[in-house]
Order: structure tokens, then sequence, then C-alpha cells
């Protein structure tokens, strides 16, 4: 491949993001040679390195991430988290060889690794494989056995409760009933009786996991706890409050200080849900 010299360290960098981009190893070599061999630039670094290394990663090419990181990438966090979206054991793999582990520390008010890996079956065995915590909890509050059964994936949930992650606490039936997915609902369904045959509690209340004051919304934070039930009252979600109702949902189940189920739902102006709680004997708390 014919030799590239540019007048900027930058310049380096950007033709690096293409080949990082189409995981052109042979591409990325032959930069990366020329521009350690430019003694008039800056020489390659993290903070010019890591939108290449972002890219090659999120992209699924570790044979050009691995050429990145030997030249002068950090293997952070911020590039794991990055890599969740590739679906690519190898890709981990990659940073786990240049001193990455999954039980490092995440970044401040950034989701774990682990839940980002939910919905890629390959990526979170690695991870689990690897020492990944499979009780690890985002800022947000959610496991990744809530985010497993928020994305109606129950051979994900089975897979982290063989691995260690405790159903007890874990908000997974609420993580399924405030599902956000509008198609197919019979997964959502399907989820919840799933979590339901495990033995979860259909009434249980919401587990704080993460100090209230990091909390700043109604949505996740204190006033939005609750049962499942009201999960999906609040969700609008008719097919999954009907299915918790008939099986065993209370329909007067509250947190002190927080507004109950017929009270979200008029909150909301779901009077289809707030008719069909009244019909199974819900009264306004508090009032």
């Amino acid at each position: 491949m014919t030799s590239t010299t540019f007048e900027a360290a930058e310049d380096y960098a950007e033709a690096l993001e293409a080949a990082a981009t189409s995981g052109n190893v042979e591409q990325a070599t032959s930069l990366m040679k020329d521009w350690k061999a430019c003694t008039t630039v800056e020489s390659p670094n993290d903070e010019l390195l890591c939108v290449p290394a972002d890219l090659a990663a999120q992209n699924g090419h570790p044979a050009t991430l691995d050429i990145l990181l030997e030249n002068g990438a950090e293997p952070s966090q911020l590039l794991a988290a990055t890599a969740a979206k590739s679906a690519s054991p190898e890709v981990f793999q990659v940073l786990y060889d240049h001193g990455w582990r999954p039980d490092h520390v995440g970044i401040q008010d950034k989701m774990p690794v682990i839940i980002r890996a939910v919905g890629s079956r390959p990526v979170l065995e690695w991870l689990l494989d690897h020492g990944a915590d499979a009780n690890a909890v985002s800022p947000w509050n959610s496991t990744a056995l809530s985010h497993a059964a928020a994305l109606a994936t129950p051979e994900e949930v089975d897979l982290l409760l063989a691995r260690g992650a405790r159903l007890e606490g874990s908000n997974a039936l609420h993580g399924a009933a405030d599902r956000q997915c509008s198609e197919d609902e019979a997964k959502s369904l399907a989820m919840m009786q799933h979590l339901l045959d495990l033995g979860i509690d259909i009434n249980a209340i919401e587990t704080q996991h993460v100090p209230p004051k990091r909390f700043q919304s109604t949505r996740y934070g204190p006033q939005g706890r609750g049962t499942a039930l009201i999960k999906a009252v609040r969700a609008g979600k008719v097919a999954r409050v009907e299915w918790l109702l008939g099986h065993g949902a209370d329909v007067n189940v509250k947190v002190e200080g927080t507004r109950s189920a017929l009270q979200w739902a008029e909150h909301e102006g779901h009077e289809e849900i707030a008719t069909l709680l009244r019909q199974h004997g819900a009264w306004v708390l508090g009032r």
C-alpha cells in the first residue's frame, strides 16, 4: 500500500475513522505505520484515537480495534460501553487482552456494560464468563434482569438467573410491565407469565437500589415507585393491566407518599384503565 503523509495528526485520525468503520485492517496498519514515522505531527494517543476506536468497537471489527489499542487508544469503560452495540464477543476479548475487565468500576451516570449487553446473548455470556456482575444496577435503578424482562427475552432472564442474578429485588416484573414496545403485546404477557412461573412476587414494590437523590424524574424516582401493576397503568398498557389483575395483582397497593394505580390512571388520562381498576375494587387512596 502506498505511503500516506498528512500535515496534521488529526488528518491521520480522520483517515483511521474510515478504516475503523469498514474494518479495513490493511489500511489501518498502513496509516498507523505512516503516522508513527511522521516526525512533524503529534504522535498517536488516546485523545486522537478514541473516535476510531469507538467506530471499530461499535461496528464489530476486533482486528482493527486491536491495532488502535496497540498504538495508543485506551481500553476504557466508555469504549466498552460502545462495544456493547457490536454484539461481538471478539471485540470484548480484544478489550480484555488489553487490560479492560468487566468488573471495573463503571462510568458515573452510565449504564453498566452487562446491562447494555442484554439483547445479545453471545456478549452477555462472554461478560458473565469473564466476571461481570449479574446483579449490577444502573443509575436509573434498572438491573440486567429488569432490562432483559423489558426486552421480553426469557432465555436471557434464565441465563442471568443461572449465573447468579437474584430474582427478588431485581424489578424484573416491573421491567416487563413497563416495556415500551407497542408491538407484539403477547411477548410482554409471556414474559410476565415466565417471571410468575419463576416465583416472582406480583405485588412487590419496586426495589430502590439507587439513593433517592440520584433520581431526577417521577418516572424513575421515588414518586414513580410502586408495583408492576402501577408500572403497567402508567405505561397505558390495557392488556398488561388486565393480565396482572387476572393473576392476583392487588389493585390498591401503593407506597406511602405516592399515587395508587387508580390515581395514576386518572393522572395520565387512561380512562379505560381507570374503569377497569374500579371494576376490580380500586378506590382512591389518600384523598
